[in-house]
């Protein structure tokens, strides 16, 4: 048959066009297969084709070779290439259940077995997400099996990236269990799977575009648009965590992310990305930061609980030392048998006073231990109140009269004669709020008013005195603390008394709280306690008749040959004790309690020597030394103080001060250190020139301190080379400075060249302490100006330090 040319000439044109089409299409199921292939290849999920009923491995990624250690399995039957499989025949059997069903089938954390590649002796457990789908080829007959695998060992619910395939993108990502996306280059959403419906409840095409963001949560949208036109405009990956509104209409968390597919030419061509539910563990994340919060803020309480404490117990210490050291002061003084009728009754009032003293503050704290572990018992006898009113009214007037004021006890309404109830908590419960109200009213008058109703006692404690702020006022009923430090410096106490009186009032059906306080004007405190009245009981009204015992004088006796010494204490009591014990060695003492005297006599007079008490109300021990030395003074000044603990000790001789001792005083300790401190040699060339020694031994420190203070050195101790830099920071350069080798953290062969390095370094001389044979070779390398060597020799010491100071 015959064409004509035109007609030859159109079907050329139609075999042409068709050709071009299919070449374009192939490129583009080209394209798409290297697409599948980057996808299938680089998902973090273990991902393997089983070709045939044998189900034989055509293609694995590199997740799913990781999680069989590498074996070959190309080209292989399961059973073959994963021989282990057969201790779990049931996914053998699942695999052709699918195959030959076309049902799906997906198990959550499914243990699998591997031996290892490279150890087959041994086997390791694994757990993962596993689903198994079936494949067609191009007739729509079985191909094989898709096996999809998510490693769950270690609780990693972050989903993972998917990347597209035009061929098989689709069936892979309807199996997992993340919302999966797909975008082109301007960023306009194009797909979705099936899990953005079974999770908002909305179609697909609602989705689509910029309508995803309809379903952010109204906090999260702004940031969403900008990180995702961030990226679309930088081509960089795409991370944000964000709310999406699901089918139930609540939010959860969920972690987006994308990745740009791009051509060989490095052009975006579409952005795949994952939509995965994190919010367990964002609710578990914020939980953690709230308990982190809470374990913070837990740490701070306690660690202003145990300062708390710390302050306690050093109060404590001073609280409990002082009354015993004039205790066992005067009845070690009572020994003499040479003693007069007259200071022996002295003595004896004296011990008793304190006596009295140390045992309410023990009994206070065993009281308050016992309320606390609610062993407290309260007694029901019949009592009577008038008694028991007078006789605290006979103890709370003299105390008053001892801080110049009134004490007055007033009937507000008719009181019953006999009642039932505790009388030795009552007494203690008007003891401690009387008593502290007395303890902060310099002037006026402390009234006790006295009332009964409904078968309760209501007693109103009504002051002049200082008044308590309202920052204070809530410091007042925890265990361990005063209303600030100031006040326990000042007034004294443990701190204990308030507390321990709320918790005796709660214990006998009542309450004790600040009714009303001012700054200044004084403050009322109330307590109240439950009581039961004695049948036939008569009631009174008038306050009845108080008593006290007068305070005695002193007088002070003369004793030690030719030593002049000054005692600065705020207590008569140690004042009159230290007097007699220096009397009767033949010292010539002055006694102080006010420090600003104390300081006027010291700079008006000529003594050997002062005993200078640390915790005065009015100026501590610190600064009166301070002032003393400013002036010029170089007389030896001894630290007395209650406060026994270490780090006071340390502080003091740090500070300036030739010597410590502790309270209780010991009347041969004492003696021997003044002795000590006036009779040793000491050359005049060398007083006063500071000295800092940096040695972590304590015991050594103890040793070098004994026998430079001696010498009147100023002598500064520190544990560690930190220790030094800060304090040469602050203060003025030593004359020397004597550095142990061995040191904690930065050792004496770092620090020496640190020294070295300083502007001012002529001024002061480098000494080295070691017990090392080679310590003169160790002085030549790190250019210092001598050393010591351990163990120290006391003559040596002085010798040497005289030697490098001169």
């Amino acid at each position: 048959m015959m064409h004509t040319e035109q007609e030859n000439s159109e079907r050329t044109e139609a075999l042409t066009t068709l050709a071009n089409e299919l070449s374009i299409a192939h490129q583009t199921v080209e394209s798409e297969r290297q697409k599948f292939e980057t996808l299938f290849n680089n998902t973090p999920a273990a991902m393997a084709i089983l070709k045939g009923p044998n189900f034989i491995f055509e293609k694995v990624n590199e997740e799913y070779s990781k999680m069989v250690d590498y074996r070959p399995v190309i080209g292989l039957p399961i059973l073959e290439a994963l021989p282990e499989i057969q201790k779990r025949p049931e996914f053998f059997t699942k695999m052709q259940e699918v195959y030959e069903t076309g049902e799906s089938y997906s198990v959550k954390e499914a243990k699998t077995i591997f031996s290892a590649f490279t150890h087959k002796e041994k086997e390791h457990s694994q757990y993962a997400d596993i689903t198994y789908k079936r494949m067609m080829d191009g007739s729509g007959n079985p191909y094989g099996i898709f096996v999809f695998a998510t490693d769950v060992t270690e609780k990693v619910h972050a989903r993972k990236h998917i990347q597209e395939s035009e061929t098989e993108f689709r069936a892979l990502a309807e199996v997992m269990p993340q919302i999966i996306f797909t975008a082109n280059p301007q960023g306009d959403i194009i797909y979705f799977n099936e899990r953005w419906e079974d999770y908002t409840g909305a179609s697909v095409q609602e989705g689509l575009g910029n309508g995803w963001y309809l379903f952010h949560h109204p906090d999260d949208i702004k940031k969403a648009k900008l990180a995702w036109r961030d990226s679309i405009t930088s081509g960089t990956p795409y991370q944000i965590e964000f709310r999406l509104r699901g089918n139930d209409g609540k939010f959860r968390w969920f972690l987006a992310r994308a990745l740009p597919m791009r051509d060989e030419n490095g052009i975006i061509k579409k952005w795949i990305g994952t939509n995965t539910d994190i919010h367990e563990q964002k609710e578990l994340s914020q939980k953690l930061e709230s308990v982190l919060d809470e374990v913070k803020s837990s740490k701070q309480l306690a660690e202003s609980a145990n300062h708390a404490k710390s302050a306690f117990l050093a109060n404590m210490s001073h609280e409990i030392r002082t009354p015993l050291g004039s205790i066992m002061g005067f009845v070690n003084l009572m020994r003499n048998p040479d003693l007069s009728q007259q200071d022996l009754n002295k003595y004896i009032s004296i011990a008793e006073k304190n006596s009295e003293q140390l045992l309410r503050i023990i009994d206070d704290i065993l009281d308050l231990s016992k309320v606390e572990a609610g062993k407290l018992v309260i007694e029901k006898i019949d009592m009577n109140l008038p008694e028991l009113l007078a006789d605290v009214a006979s103890l709370m007037e003299f105390r008053a009269q001892e801080n110049g004021i009134r004490f007055e006890i007033k009937a507000m309404n008719e009181l019953p004669e006999i009642i039932n109830s505790d009388p030795t908590r009552i007494k203690q419960i008007l003891m401690n709020a009387v008593g502290n109200a007395i303890k902060f009213t310099m002037k006026g008058t402390v009234e006790l008013q006295v009332g009964f109703c409904n078968s309760r006692l209501k007693f109103s404690i009504i002051d002049s005195g200082v008044g308590i702020s309202e920052q204070q006022a809530t410091q007042l009923f925890q265990p361990f603390t005063q209303a600030d430090v100031s006040t326990t410096r000042k007034y004294g106490g443990t701190g204990l008394g308030l507390i321990l009186t709320k918790r005796l009032c709660e214990s006998m059906n009542g309450e004790f709280y600040l009714q009303r306080s001012q700054l200044g004007v004084g403050s009322t405190f109330v307590a109240t306690m439950k009581v039961d009245i004695v049948d036939d009981t008569k009631f009174f009204s008038e306050p009845r008749s108080h008593f006290y015992k007068p305070s005695e004088k002193f007088a002070d006796r003369n004793a030690l040959k030719g030593k002049h010494i000054l005692v600065i204490d705020d207590l008569e009591d140690n004042l009159t004790l230290i007097n007699v014990i220096l009397s009767d060695v033949g010292a010539n003492v002055t006694t102080i309690s006010d420090p600003y005297q104390g300081i006027k006599t010291a700079l008006e007079n000529n003594f050997d020597l002062i005993l200078m008490d640390i915790q005065m109300p009015l100026m501590n021990g610190y600064e009166v030394t301070k002032r003393i030395k400013q002036s010029g003074q170089t007389l030896p000044i001894i630290a007395l103080t209650a406060h026994a603990m270490k780090e006071e000790r340390m502080r003091a001789l740090n500070f300036g001060f030739s010597g410590f001792l502790p309270k209780p005083i010991n009347a041969n300790e004492l003696i021997q250190t003044i002795l000590k401190l006036i009779n040793d040699e000491v050359s005049d060339e060398i007083q006063e020139r500071k000295v800092a020694i940096v040695e972590d031994d304590p015991d050594l420190r103890d040793l070098l301190e004994a026998i430079l203070r001696n010498q009147r050195l100023d002598v500064h101790f520190m544990e560690t080379a930190e220790e030094l830099l800060e304090h040469l920071k602050e203060n003025s350069t030593p004359d020397l400075i004597l550095v142990d080798l061995f040191l904690p953290k930065m050792s004496g062969s770092e620090l020496i060249p640190l020294l070295n390095n300083r502007l001012d370094r002529e001024k002061f001389k480098v000494v080295i302490a070691s017990g090392s044979d080679d310590i003169s070779g160790k002085v030549k390398d790190l250019r210092a100006d001598g050393y010591l060597k351990k163990p120290y020799n006391s003559r040596s010491i002085v010798d040497s330090v005289k030697a490098f100071l001169l």
